[in-house]
């Protein structure tokens, strides 16, 4: 009985001690230590102001040392953000000078690429911005638009954040960060910084607070260990949620630099694109071009460019360090190339539904011939003196852009999917939060019918191991990413999106476990065909059922939905796509696949 107690409350100890805690985190952590030791009782306790101690009963009680909990945690981005403008910059935006004749048959784009990074990305690449003047023009047989052609068709803006420490005295790395960026004369360029500020809440009921009210309480704590552990709240923000991401973007996007940038480009070329970009973002496209000759491969064609282009990523490439074995990498990719081709088939037929990838998409800033850029329009200009009003606060600040310029375009809102442009990019496989790597243990949790989520796994619908890749990160072979996002774009309500899940969206996972089965199927398979037939009756069951809500937009959404998922279906079974389901097969058989005895793998 008394081994019981003395574990129980080393565990409370634990509880109290661990980096970030709080109140309500130690209260969250009782029951299961009472459950797991048998306790009649165990409850935390208030000893002084933000004083506490554990009190932990069989018969006797013991109670655990007192412990200072700090009484404010970080919450998820929400609401406003106060930023500021840090004083050092380094602006390099002059008049263009003209490299060439610019008669009425020229018809040169030009594009201001934009980015927000930290200090500590710049300080990992400091040609962050010079590699847009060369690299990014590369041509396939070597040649690029060097010297003053680039330079007249290029521009970077750099917005280097950090936000609001507890302890305002930590040193101040944007300035180091700005005047690290490289830079050359002819390149037209802009690196500046801002401060954010996050969002604290009270941890008891997450009553927002002021960074003031904070300060004053960290400040308040005498002991060192009290501070690191008040300290640890501001680490791993991606992973709480609480970074602004869409605060970031339109900071660097509505910025006096990226309009003067794009004034300046204007002089010179007959459209000029804003290129959203990451520190980290390779600059070199999947077709061997640099992103920015890719990108104006693509539109120069075009009568009319779009307003909104989308590149995408791949992880092709892909800096890996020491993490991600073999396997994971090889299953990343697949996964990739899956999602890639699921998106060529839904820009064929409904391309306003693709999430827009902010680290790697063009967005219209002016155009000479049909003033539609969002810098040519005044609701565009209104909105973005707002916080929030053009990418939103928190994260998918791409799906918060494309559904505001639906609205201030209405009928001339035009997107238009580039493959041809997308970039390289980290599938981040030491963060498996992320859930940008698909791992072998993945594979084989996906086997049992398990998925991990938030630290903790989980049931998924069916049990197979092609799963694991159907449901990778942002992967459009998932039918809860298809149905969000269609009905994101088709404007359908919550019960509308979980019916075109489950009945319409769900046959693009079921062929695909398919087809991870059998690469040899095709859209003339009898098992293939069975599962179009079940498309076919779902879809006449909800528009059977769905028109007693008299609402000609849903009975539209659904079939709309059904096109879209029969021209999934035949992308994934084209002849075009045997050899990707073939390595598919390959790779699952290799990760689960059993053990010789004795050891080693066949």
């Amino acid at each position: 009985m008394l081994a019981a107690l003395d574990a129980a409350v080393r565990e409370a100890e634990a509880l109290l001690g661990a980096d970030a805690a709080t109140e309500e985190s130690v209260r969250r952590g009782l029951p299961a230590i009472r459950r797991r030791h048998r306790l009649t009782r165990i409850t935390l306790e208030r000893s002084g102001p933000h004083t506490y101690h554990v009190t932990a009963s069989v018969n006797p009680s013991r109670r655990t040392s007192y412990r200072t909990l700090f009484p404010y945690r970080i919450g998820k981005a929400a609401g406003s953000f106060p930023t500021t403008r840090h004083p050092h910059s380094v602006v390099q935006l002059r008049a263009v000078l003209v490299p060439f004749a610019t008669g009425s048959g020229d018809r040169w784009t030009g594009f201001v690429v934009t980015m927000a990074a930290t200090p500590g990305e710049i300080l990992k690449r400091r040609d962050v911005a010079t590699r847009y003047l060369d690299e990014a023009w590369n041509d396939t047989d070597g040649s690029r638009n060097t010297g003053d052609l680039a330079a007249a068709r290029t521009a970077v803006v750099i917005g280097v954040n950090t936000f609001e420490r507890l302890d305002p005295q930590k040193g101040d790395p944007v300035r180091d960060a700005v005047d690290a960026v490289g830079r050359r004369p002819e390149l037209l360029l802009a690196v500046f910084g801002f401060h954010w500020t996050p969002r604290w809440v009270k941890d008891v009921d997450g009553t927002p607070v002021g960074i003031d009210e904070v300060r004053a309480a960290y400040r308040g704590l005498r002991r060192g260990r009290d501070r690191r552990r008040a300290e640890a709240n501001e680490r791993k923000l991606r992973d709480k949620g609480a970074l602004p991401y869409g605060v970031f973007r339109e900071e660097v996007l509505g910025s006096s630099y990226t309009r003067r940038a794009v004034e300046l480009l204007q002089q010179v070329n007959r459209q000029v694109h804003v290129v959203g970009q990451d520190a980290d973002t390779g600059v070199a496209a999947i077709s061997g071009k640099g992103v920015l000759k890719a990108y104006e491969d693509v539109l120069s064609g075009m009568a009319r460019h779009p307003l909104l282009t989308i590149g995408g990523y791949h992880f092709e490439g892909a800096d890996w360090g020491r993490r991600g074995d073999r396997r994971t990498r090889q299953l990343t990719r697949l996964a990739n190339r899956l999602d890639r081709a699921i998106r060529e088939a839904i820009a064929r037929r409904y391309p306003e539904m693709l999430y827009p990838t902010e680290p790697n998409m063009l967005v219209k800033a002016w155009d000479r011939d049909h003033a539609d850029g969002i810098f040519q329009n005044a609701r565009m200009l209104a909105r973005l003196q707002v916080q929030g009003d053009v990418y939103g606060i928190g994260g998918a600040e791409g799906r918060e852009l494309r559904e505001r310029l639906r609205k201030v375009f209405g009928p001339d809102f035009s997107v238009r999917y580039a493959p041809e442009a997308s970039t390289a990019t980290s599938a981040e496989p030491g963060d498996e939060a992320r859930g940008l790597a698909v791992t072998p243990a993945a594979v084989r949790r996906a086997r049992r019918g398990r998925m991990l989520m938030r630290g903790r796994e989980e049931a998924v619908r069916v049990r197979h191991r092609m799963y694991a890749l159907i449901i990778q990160s942002q992967t459009t072979a998932s039918a809860q990413t298809l149905a969000r996002e269609f009905s994101r774009a088709a404007r359908l309500g919550p019960t509308a999106q979980r019916e075109l899940a489950s009945l319409v969206f769900v046959h693009v996972e079921n062929v695909a476990m398919l087809m991870s089965d059998d690469p040899r199927l095709t859209a003339r398979s009898p098992v293939v065909r069975a599962e179009l037939k079940r498309l076919e009756e779902s879809v006449a069951g909800l528009l059977e059922t769905g028109s007693g809500r008299n609402k000609e937009r849903y009975r539209q959404g659904v079939a709309q939905a059904q096109e879209i998922t029969r021209e999934i279906v035949y992308a994934m079974t084209a002849p075009e796509l045997a050899g990707l389901w073939r390595r598919v097969r390959h790779a699952l058989d290799e990760v689960t696949r059993k053990p010789r005895r004795g050891g080693g793998r066949r």
